[in-house]
């Protein structure tokens, strides 16, 4: 199983408590801290369920194994964090070492409207005793907050709003119209806005 550690978590989060606030209608300051916890509580779902990252992070990933398989004609590793933007530095572990590979030399990004994929021209002489002997520093998200797709954006509104008004009467499985995500019901009209973003395991 692959393993990724966020190296520069957001200092932001793609909606303010004010634009919330305004969408919610909510005037007062009583409830800020709460209001700010559905925020953050709404991202991670959204992005649990997209299975993007919103804002950008930098990031490690830690790969146990390289994939073939009949639809590339190389040895490849997804990385399964979206959308990708920079690829910085792809390493493979050599004794108590790691080697850094060379791009175009020896590996090539081919890029998805899902999860992107590393193609690798070299065959990688794996020490099968380390149990994570391939490492890659990248940055995915679509940047700062005003750079999120406004569909998404528009959807955390939503979604901080129905959990501010259902607080306390739902549960992650209640109701019909709705889905269960990372323990949280999403209203289907709201899942339905960001499907064209919720990435579905075909790569093209």
């Amino acid at each position: 199983m692959d393993v990724y550690t966020v190296e520069t978590p957001p200092t932001e989060y793609p909606v303010t408590l004010e634009e919330a606030k305004l969408f919610m209608k909510v005037t007062n300051t009583v409830e800020d801290a709460f209001i700010t916890s559905l925020i953050i509580a709404a991202t991670n779902v959204l992005e649990a369920y997209t299975g993007r990252w919103f804002i950008s992070r930098d990031a490690v990933g830690e790969f146990d194994s390289i994939r073939a398989t009949g639809d590339e004609i190389y040895d490849f590793v997804e990385i399964r964090r979206s959308p990708l933007t920079t690829l910085s530095l792809v390493q493979i572990r050599s004794g108590n070492t790691y080697v850094t590979l060379t791009n175009l030399t020896d590996y090539q990004l081919k890029k998805a409207y899902g999860y992107d994929r590393i193609l690798f021209y070299v065959a990688l002489n794996v020490d099968e005793k380390w149990a994570y002997p391939l490492r890659i520093e990248f940055t995915a998200g679509y940047g700062d907050a005003k750079d999120v797709p406004e569909v998404i954006r528009n959807a955390i509104k939503q979604y901080v709003n129905f959990l501010y008004v259902n607080r306390g009467d739902c549960s992650p499985a209640c109701g019909k119209g709705s889905i269960s995500c990372e323990g949280y019901t999403i209203p289907l009209e709201i899942a339905a806005s960001v499907s064209k973003y919720k990435i579905r395991r075909i790569f093209v």
